[in-house]
């Protein structure tokens, strides 16, 4: 329907009906609907990741941890953890985070596909392993929220595909012909070109020997979609699981092109599935082709058969190129990002590089006009090499990567999202300066308002939402959460908010410049990475470090600990240590309280064992029959 609103005005007002959530479409089932800059249709289930993890934090009482860039890591078995069994409380909040994950997975979240199967196998009885991975999934769809899928339809040009053109007429199968139903209606509309991805996954399952089948439905070039599921048998070889993956593929592909003909959806021409096993796609797509492996017959011949009746083409793809790797195995981030990016975060692939959006000349201003000390911050802030845990720990500087604030992991991203009390306070102490020195400035109040919600992006970066900005301000929002929420403190700002603050400056009647505006305005946000910087660097040498603290602590039960065991054993000389008060050593620093509990420890100790010939003699003396 072209125009729904007269339809729907006559509902309302001739039939009386209530209707709730007529307008635009935004949310549906948990998932949220929005069109980008293009006016493309976006789907995302962000709102619903939102809850899920409202949840979790009902639970376990914190949010998930988002240091992790994949579901699950690379390579591994979770069927073969050995850690206790879950008690009953812990069945149930596994269950319950199975369920919210595979709800996530039909919103299209297909890059936790393959890890939610895996970790469903173990749902009657879960172990702690098995939590700490539906955990650590949890964190990882936070981590990556802003994924998205885009309704693109237009056709893809398969122009450069070379299809192999051969005569199945002297093959066993003849001439077959695809089955297409005599009952469907007309078809209508614009037609499409399905696209179909598959891989398997040889000995997925270290138990039982299953391999994993991923398969991706494309329609035109939205992934419409995602298969993951271990396969029946058990296959002895790559060439027999790849073979029941592309049988599994042609029965889908077969289902899903009778559906579209049954909804009037006109169909160009024949399916391209693609597979990244060369001697399966040989075998299938050539008439002379013998079968090698007995046991996959069945496979062999139904997927032969769909490509000589024109149904199908069957074509090789490079692996690493294959967007099914996603559905078939536990993946790494380098290893599957162009692929992923393609499909979720298409956000990153816009025509214009990310470096056209920056004025790169205020940019240049506001480095020239910082210290020499704040200048080499941000070149190494920017590269990411600064001398965080991370990176102390690789250069064997370290040994953790704990933040001295809160504790977490800590790599360069983390500085500004610390959640220790003195960095929040920190945090909301120099953004409401910054919002002080946007009105002296002459900010446009809207302009104002989204760059401290974007800055919000910067601790949290499930916060910002374009939908909560004016739609004037949209372009320039999007524009900046292209450069990032991290970028802000580099001071890359987008090219749009100085074209946003020309026109607010010119409604004013003010002649002010914006360039000169944004240059200012980067200045004090890179100014404001930096305190937060300083902030952590001051907290590390501190006592009120977390990593100081326990030491902090054992040291002073030490202290008591003598001081309650008074000046006994001790040379007359030590003795005089203790004869202070003990709040006087106990607000001692840290490093002179252990020099002291150390001397006292050994003098102690050495004394101790200077009496014990005494005591053996005088023992001796006392009780000679019991003498050894």
């Amino acid at each position: 329907m072209r125009d729904p609103k007269p339809f729907l005005d006559k509902l309302t007002n001739e039939y009386k009906f209530k209707l709730k959530g007529s307008g635009p479409l935004e949310f549906h089932l948990g998932c949220d609907f929005f069109r980008d800059e293009q006016g493309v249709l976006c789907m995302s289930p962000q709102r619903y990741i939102d809850r899920m993890v409202d949840t979790y934090q009902r639970m376990f009482g914190q949010k998930p941890k988002t240091n992790v860039t994949s579901p699950l890591e690379k390579g591994d078995h979770p069927e073969c953890d050995t850690s206790e069994l879950l008690d009953e409380q812990g069945v149930t909040w596994y269950q319950s985070l199975a369920g919210q994950l595979q709800w996530a997975i039909s919103l299209g979240r297909l890059d936790i596909a393959t890890a939610v199967m895996t970790m469903l196998s173990f749902r009657s009885a879960p172990r702690q392993g098995h939590l700490d991975l539906a955990k650590r999934i949890c964190g990882y769809l936070l981590k990556m929220k802003n994924a998205a899928i885009r309704f693109r339809t237009g056709l893809p040009d398969y122009s450069d595909v070379t299809e192999p053109v051969y005569d199945w007429a002297d093959s066993v199968y003849g001439c077959p012909t695809e089955q297409i139903p005599t009952d469907a209606p007309t078809p209508l509309g614009k037609s499409v070109i399905l696209t179909h991805y598959v891989d398997a996954n040889l000995f997925h399952c270290m138990l039982t020997g299953r391999s994993v089948t991923g398969i991706l439905h494309m329609i035109n070039g939205t992934p419409i979609d995602a298969f993951s599921k271990k396969q029946a048998t058990v296959e002895t070889a790559t060439y027999g699981s790849e073979f029941v993956a592309a049988r599994t593929c042609v029965e889908q592909i077969m289902d899903l092109r009778f559906t579209l003909r049954y909804l009037g959806v006109p169909i160009q021409g024949r399916s391209y599935m693609f597979g990244d096993n060369e001697s399966v796609v040989n075998s299938s797509s050539r008439p002379d082709a013998k079968l090698h492996k007995r046991h996959v017959a069945l496979s062999f011949h139904r997927v032969r058969e769909a490509v000589a009746s024109n149904m199908l083409s069957f074509l090789h793809i490079d692996g690493v190129k294959n967007p099914a790797d996603i559905l078939s195995k536990h993946w790494g981030y380098q290893q599957i990002w162009p692929q992923l990016r393609t499909l979720l975060y298409w956000c990153n692939l816009e025509r214009s590089p990310k470096n056209n959006y920056i004025l790169s000349t205020s940019l240049a201003r506001a480095m020239s006009s910082l210290p020499a000390g704040v200048q080499r911050w941000t070149t190494k802030h920017v590269v990411g090499m600064c001398g965080v845990g991370k990176f102390k720990v690789r250069w064997g500087a370290a040994d953790s990567a704990a933040c001295p604030c809160c504790g977490d992991f800590e790599d360069h991203l983390h500085v500004p999202r610390c959640t220790a009390p003195s960095a929040s306070a920190e945090w909301e102490r120099w953004t409401a300066s910054l919002d002080q020195w946007l009105d002296t400035q002459v900010t446009d109040p809207a302009i104002k308002h989204a760059i401290l919600y974007l800055l919000q992006g910067v601790r949290d970066p499930s916060l910002p939402c374009s939908r909560l900005v004016p739609v004037c301000l949209c372009r320039a929002f999007l524009s900046q959460q292209r450069i990032g929420y991290q970028g802000l403190l580099e001071g890359r700002l987008s090219v749009h908010w100085a074209a946003l603050q020309e026109q607010y400056l010119q409604s004013r009647g003010s002649q002010r410049s914006p360039t000169l505006w944004v240059s200012r305005l980067s200045h004090q946000l890179i100014l404001l990475g930096f305190h937060m910087w300083e902030h952590r660097n001051l907290v590390q040498h501190l006592e009120d470090n977390v990593q100081l603290r326990e030491r902090s602590r054992l040291v002073n039960n030490g202290i008591h600990s003598q001081f309650d065991v008074g000046p006994t054993d001790l040379p007359k000389v030590v003795q005089r240590m203790l004869a202070v008060k003990r709040q006087t050593v106990l607000n001692k620093p840290l490093v002179d309280r252990e020099e002291w509990l150390k001397l006292v420890r050994m003098e102690r100790t050495a004394y101790c064992c200077a009496l014990v010939p005494q005591r053996h003699i005088l023992h001796r003396f006392f009780h000679p029959a019991q003498a050894p």
